[in-house]
């Protein structure tokens, strides 16, 4: 009985694991259908518009072998982490695209963004969405008061070509703030 309740248990586990790989993907097409929708309404005729270079575009570029992607004048190599079939936030076509646009810029210059805004808004989501959609990984870290610059510190070594993300950043002291600061 147990051997099958254990089969029982891991058919089960497979079918709900496929229905969410068929939910991500109907997430996906219906966002690729709304984008497609927008493209010809907005009129785009060449490769220059606005609407077209603010899209996170994904290419395969043959003279470097590699699949680049590209957001308005910013250009990334790909970086090929694996992040698994993870579930994705619903996607605000509009919204999204528009978040996109502000960090990748700052990336692009090597610099650090830090998203604003009411609590549950989706900003972490839609940065760790954005991480999968470059192919890097995003580490999450939840602040409180007692980090000091030590912990910082540390996190920041941990990196390593990966993106960290400071969850409930207000809530670092002022001492741990001037390692956050350099």
């Amino acid at each position: 009985m147990d051997q099958m309740g254990a089969e029982l248990w891991r058919f089960v586990k497979n079918l709900l694991t496929s229905l969410r790989a068929v939910s991500e993907l109907q997430n996906h097409a219906i966002r690729q259908r709304h984008r497609a929708q927008l493209v010809i309404t907005t009129k785009v005729s060449n490769g220059q518009a606005f609407y077209w270079l603010s899209q996170l575009r994904h290419r395969w570029d043959e003279q470097q072998r590699h699949c680049m992607a590209n957001i308005c004048d910013v250009q990334f190599f790909y970086s090929y982490q694996y992040l698994g079939n993870t579930p994705r936030l619903v996607i605000t076509p509009s919204l999204t695209g528009q978040c996109y646009i502000t960090p990748t810029q700052s990336l692009h210059l090597t610099k650090s963004g830090a998203p604003a805004g009411p609590a549950g808004t989706g900003k972490t989501d839609t940065t760790k969405a954005l991480g999968g959609a470059l192919g890097i990984m995003v580490y999450v870290f939840n602040c409180s008061e007692q980090m000091d610059y030590k912990s910082i510190g540390n996190i920041f070594k941990g990196l390593d070509w990966s993106l960290g993300l400071l969850d409930e950043f207000n809530r670092i002291s002022v001492e741990g703030l001037s390692v956050v600061a350099v």
